[in-house]
């Protein structure tokens, strides 16, 4: 899984990168060992500034953070903050996912910064951090984002209701 986050969007020494989750939620995986098996510093995200969107835009700016992830009720406050601050972000890498979010508004954050590649994960805890990963955001709908694609190296079975198989694009 790690290894597919960084031939996605690589980041190794001097970048970066958040620590947002908590310890217990799956997330947190990702965010703690995806920067130190690269290289990357690893910044824990104060208490405080972790309850406000615009707060936490702002931190991430502050520390030149490279790699974050940010939790889905945080980002229309990020696009706010970005429609203001948006030459001042350093970010390279985001990782978005949780519940359906509208790709219009992935579109928004590759429009304010062109170099930033959005990965929207999915995958039950159960199974992994991410089962599945969607980086190639760019339909210019209202649509909600896709699921993506299996894990480098694993495969993955969309069931319908009579647990049979159903075709790619098909909802399961």
């Amino acid at each position: 899984l790690l290894t597919d986050f960084q031939q996605r969007s690589s980041i190794g020494t001097g970048d970066q990168s958040s620590f947002w989750t908590s310890f217990s939620f799956d997330v947190s995986v990702y965010e703690i060992f995806s920067p130190l098996i690269s290289g990357a510093t690893l910044h824990i995200v104060p208490e405080m500034v972790r309850i406000s969107g615009i707060l936490f835009s702002q931190w991430l700016f502050d520390n030149n953070i490279n790699s974050t992830y940010i939790p889905p009720f945080m980002l229309h406050n990020f696009s706010d903050w970005l429609n203001e601050n948006s030459s001042q972000s350093q970010l390279k890498r985001l990782l978005v996912g949780v519940e359906p979010i509208a790709e219009s508004l992935l579109i928004s954050f590759q429009d304010e910064i062109p170099e930033l590649i959005v990965i929207n994960g999915y995958g039950p805890t159960e199974a992994t951090i991410c089962s599945t990963l969607y980086s190639n955001i760019e339909n210019a709908g209202n649509s909600i984002t896709p699921i993506g694609r299996p894990v480098n190296n694993t495969t993955i079975y969309i069931l319908d209701d009579n647990m049979q198989p159903v075709p790619i694009g098909i909802s399961g």
